[in-house]
């Protein structure tokens, strides 16, 4: 019975994701967030964990790069497999995940701090609120449970507001997450750039085309490198390590269709050919 549940459960994720793949474009990658956890227990912990893991899938979705499965096929994978979805993810449940949900990478982790400060000035009728979060997290390959990613990172939000005023500390403790789970998107993304080609330039107008489509989740205002490949640099053995990078111009994006991109050069004088390269500038 257990593993005609775990077929019918496998059939649904691949009718579902054959679904998203005609909607969200095939290129983009498919992450399934798990539930954050907690380390500390106060009366912040359990919100901010909560707060983590829609922020986390907030900036993912938003980012226009990546899928998140949705919750409820989340929630069928994890039931079936037997495990507390809030769990710390090893690399064979990774796979199981993956192989049952369709997701290319696990995203797991645990809120290690979150607090909440206030202070006052009575005179001027002023409070300061100012909320901690930190955020332990790894993000893995869903086919060989490989930790692609893993780092903490911590982030604070202060906000002032009028003494009386209905501020809360679930405001600020929310932007904090906020913050965090921008830091997260970063690092994740820097193990996906998006790299495309330019196709044509229109020098009078300083327009330039690139292959980057909707699919790539390339978005308007947006920054490109342009750049080509120099020479080669060979390790002590004669091996080529890697390749030195020219860097032409950048483009700020102003349109996104389905199969290529227009932008704009920052720099009018930079000398770009069609066939340059380009990559995703993340700041």
């Amino acid at each position: 019975m257990k593993n005609f549940i775990r077929l019918v459960v496998a059939v649904f994720a691949m009718f579902v994701l054959s679904g998203l793949t005609a909607t969200c474009q095939a290129a983009q990658k498919i992450v399934a967030v798990m539930p954050m956890s907690q380390i500390v227990r106060n009366g912040y912990s359990s919100y901010a964990a909560d707060n983590m893991t829609e922020e986390l899938i907030n900036v993912l979705v938003n980012s226009g790069t990546y899928t998140v499965i949705e919750r409820s096929q989340l929630d069928q994978v994890v039931q079936e497999m037997g495990f507390e979805s809030t769990g710390m993810v090893n690399p064979d449940s990774a796979i199981e995940i993956g192989k049952l949900s369709g997701a290319q990478y696990i995203l797991v982790g645990k809120v290690t701090m979150a607090d909440v400060y206030n202070s006052t000035v009575p005179l001027l009728g002023i409070k300061t609120l100012k909320a901690k979060v930190g955020l332990e997290y790894r993000l893995l390959d869903g086919k060989t449970g490989q930790i692609l990613l893993s780092n903490t990172i911590e982030d604070q939000h202060t906000e002032d507001a009028i003494t009386g005023s209905d501020f809360s500390d679930q405001v600020v403790l929310h932007k904090a997450c906020g913050d965090v789970a921008k830091k997260v998107l970063k690092e994740i993304q820097k193990k996906n750039p998006i790299v495309g080609t330019v196709l044509d330039i229109d020098s009078s107008n300083n327009v330039v085309y690139v292959d980057l489509g909707r699919e790539s989740g390339l978005q308007v205002g947006e920054l490109l490198q342009v750049y080509k490949e120099g020479a080669p640099i060979y390790g002590t053995n004669g091996e080529i390590i890697t390749t030195r990078t020219i860097e032409l111009g950048k483009i700020k994006i102003t349109e996104v269709n389905d199969n290529h991109s227009i932008g704009k050069l920052v720099d009018k004088d930079a000398q770009i050919d069609r066939g340059a390269l380009v990559k995703r500038i993340i700041k």
